[in-house]
């Protein structure tokens, strides 16, 4: 494994570990030594957006996609970055660009879609949606665990820990392991 790859997974460890600093200077050691390398710029981007530094991360990402304009992780990372910094109808714009470019990640597209509405609409516009999307058999099988995880988030910070709970059960019975369920449900039994 070259220098490179392993400064960037060693920065990804300490990224997990809350060591933002040191994470932050291995990734752009990794730059200086490939100065067109992806994994080094994702990585610092997901460092400044884990450390809330969506300004940073935005101008980050603009460099990167003057230098590869339809880069997935950069065209993805835009539209959220941009939407941490109330950015609407930028992030509307490179959220179409995203679509245009990718349209076979469906996953990525719905998330994308998901975070503008939660964040421009009502809560109750978001769950309309996630409904809808649920109900079309060609996508939904394929876009439960990001639904799931949408209608969790937003039942939670709307205080209703009873469809939190029912979730939260709903998706363990699917999957055991899942400790942000298991997580989800302590803190619900904790609270109560």
């Amino acid at each position: 494994m070259s220098s490179h790859h392993a400064k960037i997974r060693n920065a990804d460890a300490l990224k997990k570990a809350g060591n933002f600093t040191r994470a932050e200077e291995l990734c752009r050691e990794a730059l200086e030594e490939f100065p067109d390398s992806n994994a080094a710029r994702q990585c610092l981007v997901s460092i400044m957006v884990v450390s809330e530094r969506f300004e940073e991360a935005h101008k980050l990402l603009l460099e990167w996609l003057d230098l590869s304009p339809n880069n997935r992780s950069a065209m993805f990372s835009m539209v959220g970055a941009q939407v941490r910094l109330k950015k609407i109808r930028e992030a509307k714009v490179s959220f179409e660009a995203f679509k245009l470019a990718h349209p076979t990640y469906v996953e990525e597209v719905v998330a994308l879609e998901l975070l503008i509405l939660h964040y421009s609409e009502k809560p109750s516009r978001v769950l309309k949606r996630i409904s809808q999307l649920r109900a079309d058999p060609s996508i939904a099988p394929a876009l439960s665990e990001v639904l799931d995880s949408f209608e969790i988030n937003l039942h939670t910070k709307r205080g209703d820990a009873h469809s939190v709970a029912t979730m939260a059960r709903s998706v363990l019975a699917e999957n055991p392991l899942d400790w942000q369920q298991h997580l989800r449900m302590m803190n619900l039994n904790f609270r109560q």
